[in-house]
């Protein structure tokens, strides 16, 4: 695949080109443009609604609906067990990471050393798009969005399982209160698994950033509805949380580029104090996807800045306390290929990095994991 451009309209008009690049049709010629449905042109109704704090003690969780697969095969709910009390997945595929003492998997002793080969997310992968992994903080449940067929929309949320870190992860269930006729992409989960924040086109064909909540984790989660504070009438996206659901980092195209952003929770459940990532912005570049690890001190997010090996890059930038700015940003050229790379969760110990790619047909799923 030929690298695009890095001109200003690229910058201005990031996913729009990536997708013009792989052939798919647009919904909206909108700066984070998504392929639109059959049938349909991609548009969705949003609501404005601050979001109450929520706490408990679970992290994760699903719907408890049934879904369709890619491969138009309807399954049943992955987190529900079989006749054998097992849910869908294989034996460990790499035993020798496990600690033979405690059978746990060991954790790397870097979390700054380079990244080993990616693994794709074979049992989620699609032969649509699918893209923006979240995962739990013990890594076995994972959100993610799908343009596959059986969805409502051009994109939609669903939802995966897995007994084990070494599992495949189980077929995935639609996060079907949330889906709308639209397009859902890129969930983002507080670690309680009571609150997801993603990024949906609204009916002025722009995209904002939007919550749902719920009251425990075997609940549903209600419909996505907008976030005070931070949607403006440019295109918001890109979101990721910290733990507990106090700090939003986002991109915005509100000054012309897309560049990094976060809003601090305030008092009455809104977001406000919106300010730029000033350190890690490139004046004439695409900057997006910010995904912090769980300690705040390293930050993960994709670029179309100068001297990359594609179009959008995956740079990593560190700081020494989360009261300090973030330092000079690296590429992880062990990663970054000539096509799109984005990256979209961090695990809790800083060792695997997820993140999705478009080198093949379409957007595909890939966790890269650092030496023990």
């Amino acid at each position: 695949m030929t690298p695009p451009s890095r001109s200003r309209d690229e910058s201005r008009a990031p996913w729009r080109l990536a997708f013009a690049q792989l052939g798919i049709g647009l919904a909206v010629t909108a700066c984070y443009d998504a392929p639109g449905p059959p049938g349909g042109d991609g548009s969705a109704s949003t609501g404005t609604a601050s979001a109450d704090d929520t706490t408990g003690d679970a992290s994760g969780g699903t719907t408890g609906d049934t879904t369709t697969t890619g491969d138009d095969e309807t399954t049943t709910d992955p987190t529900q067990p079989s006749s054998d009390g097992s849910t869908t997945g294989v034996p460990d595929t790499d035993p020798s990471a496990d600690d033979s003492s405690t059978g746990e998997p060991q954790t790397c002793l870097d979390s700054e050393a380079p990244f080993g080969p990616p693994t794709p997310l074979v049992s989620l992968n699609s032969r649509d798009h699918d893209e923006g992994a979240w995962v739990s903080p013990d890594e076995l449940t994972l959100y993610f969005s799908s343009s596959r067929p059986g969805g409502v929309g051009g994109f939609d949320l669903y939802v995966s399982t897995r007994d084990g870190r070494f599992d495949e992860f189980g077929d995935p269930a639609s996060v079907s209160d949330v889906n709308t006729p639209g397009a859902e992409r890129r969930p983002s989960v507080t670690t309680d698994g009571l609150t997801l924040f993603a990024e949906s086109i609204s009916q002025s064909g722009d995209y904002d950033i939007l919550v749902s909540t719920r009251p425990n984790t075997v609940a549903a989660f209600g419909p996505l509805l907008g976030v005070a504070g931070i949607n403006t009438p440019s295109h918001e996206a890109g979101v990721r949380t910290n733990a507990d659901g106090t700090m939003l980092y986002f991109d915005s195209d509100s000054t012309g580029d897309a560049d990094l952003y976060r809003a601090a929770r305030q008092p009455d459940g809104s977001f406000g104090d919106v300010v730029p990532i000033g350190e890690l912005n490139v004046p004439g570049a695409g900057d997006s996807n910010a995904t912090p690890t769980s300690d705040g001190l390293t930050i993960y997010f994709s670029s179309t800045r100068d001297g990359g090996s594609g179009s959008y890059d995956i740079y990593a930038a560190r700081r020494s306390t989360i009261d300090d700015g973030f330092g000079q940003p690296v590429a992880l050229v062990e990663l970054n290929t000539t096509s799109i790379d984005v990256p979209s969760a961090v695990s809790e110990d800083g060792c695997r990095l997820y993140y999705f790619n478009s080198a093949a047909s379409g957007y595909d799923m890939f966790v890269a994991e650092r030496s023990p």
